[in-house]
């Protein structure tokens, strides 16, 4: 590598952050173990239907709002999509 290429690299990793990886140490890859979820209706039914809420944080692009982690539990998906398609329905009639 030459003197040049590493100064950019450099100057990359300064402004820009080191590259991420979806690697842990030792070249195990890391599973998803929560799903974030932003609207907070669509939290309140995961919890209705005792889906397992790990925390609940800060907004970090809007104010006065918050986030809500689940535990990516199977089923937990599925009835998102449910959520939202019954919502969609009882809008449309």
């Amino acid at each position: 590598m030459s003197i040049v290429s590493t100064k950019l690299a450099q100057i990359a990793i300064f402004k820009y952050g080191y590259p991420k990886s979806n690697k842990k140490k030792g070249g195990d890859i890391m599973e998803k173990t929560c799903k974030v979820i932003t609207n907070p209706s669509v939290a309140r039914e995961l919890l209705r239907r005792k889906f397992t809420i790990v925390d609940i944080k800060p907004n970090k692009f809007l104010a006065n709002a918050s986030v809500f982690v689940f535990k990516l539990e199977p089923g937990l998906m599925a009835a998102v999509r449910k959520y939202k398609e019954e919502r969609k329905n009882k809008k449309a009639n």
